[in-house]
């Protein structure tokens, strides 16, 4: 437990690291959200104030009420409701965000986990007022909230990408495929349960995090716009050479020796024989070169 403990606190002082920004966020939302509520509290001693608040930060499933607050689909993927769901969520989000920027980069795994948390809002409303079942059930009112389905586009994507890439959990060698089928499972298996909206969000992320993916192999014009305003962006705001940055993988560590930055269509090529023939069947140099795309910057 001390080792997990020591390798978080190091990831967590590397250089540019998405997911440490990710957990921070969320964690600055959670605690800044709890201050406000117990500061009303203590001064109105009305413990309403809390469904107040949330009231303009959660995701409801009625489409008139969000119409009023339209920003609460994506204010809800950073609000967490107690320190159980927050925790589990950031957990999640470490592990598999982890290995998905190692991969992917930083910009990639923003992208999932927001693109995951748009989709898992939509699924969310749509499918609460698709389903008669759902629409009278008791769980209507209860708005949408939590990190969720941002991870799970993230869980979902790596496995997409890295199949048979293989994790210790306690004292399995478990696949990635296997612990996304897993996770699916456990949401279908949810609707069931008192939590039939927030599962609703997770199969939305589940699947957005499949199709990126595979989105990735193809590039069309408004990737080219994308890459326009990123490299402007990078231009714009220079990132400062004297921070000091180091670089992991889980499978092999190795230094970039080509300086050349690698095209789009080198790294499509490379995803494509990834997602066909796994990790394993890359060559040193297209694992260099995968590994120097992967350090873009946001």
């Amino acid at each position: 437990m001390a080792k997990l403990f020591d390798e978080i606190k190091s990831s967590f002082h590397r250089g540019n690291n998405m997911v440490r920004k990710l957990i921070l966020s969320n964690i600055a939302v959670f605690l800044a959200v709890n201050a406000v509520i117990l500061s009303a509290y203590l001064f109105t001693r009305d413990r309403t104030n809390a469904d107040f608040i949330n009231h303009w930060i959660y995701m409801p499933a009625d489409p008139m009420k969000f119409l009023f607050r339209p920003w609460t689909i994506f204010t809800y993927m950073f609000v967490h409701e107690d320190i159980l769901h927050i925790l589990f969520n950031m957990l999640w989000l470490y592990f598999m965000g982890s290995i998905f920027q190692e991969y992917l980069g930083n910009i990639k795994l923003l992208k999932a986990y927001i693109y995951g948390g748009l989709s898992g809002g939509a699924f969310y409303m749509l499918g609460m007022n698709m389903f008669p079942v759902l629409r009278e059930s008791g769980f209507y009112p209860y708005p949408l909230h939590g990190a969720s389905a941002g991870v799970m586009a993230i869980i979902v994507g790596i496995a997409t990408l890295l199949p048979n890439y293989q994790i210790r959990f306690f004292f399995l060698d478990l696949k990635l495929k296997y612990i996304a089928a897993f996770m699916i499972v456990l949401s279908f298996i949810g609707m069931y349960s008192s939590n039939p909206g927030g599962n609703l969000a997770h199969l939305g992320g589940a699947i957005t995090g499949f199709l990126y993916i595979r989105y990735l192999s193809k590039q069309t014009v408004l990737d080219r716009i994308e890459e326009s305003i990123v490299s402007l962006w990078n231009k714009i705001f220079k990132k400062n050479r004297d921070e000091k940055k180091i670089y992991r993988t889980y499978t092999t560590h190795m230094r970039v020796q080509n300086t050349r930055k690698p095209n789009q269509d080198e790294i499509d090529a490379i995803l494509d024989k990834i997602s066909k023939s796994g990790y394993e069947s890359l060559s040193h140099s297209e694992r260099e070169t995968l590994f120097k795309a992967s350090k873009d910057d946001i």
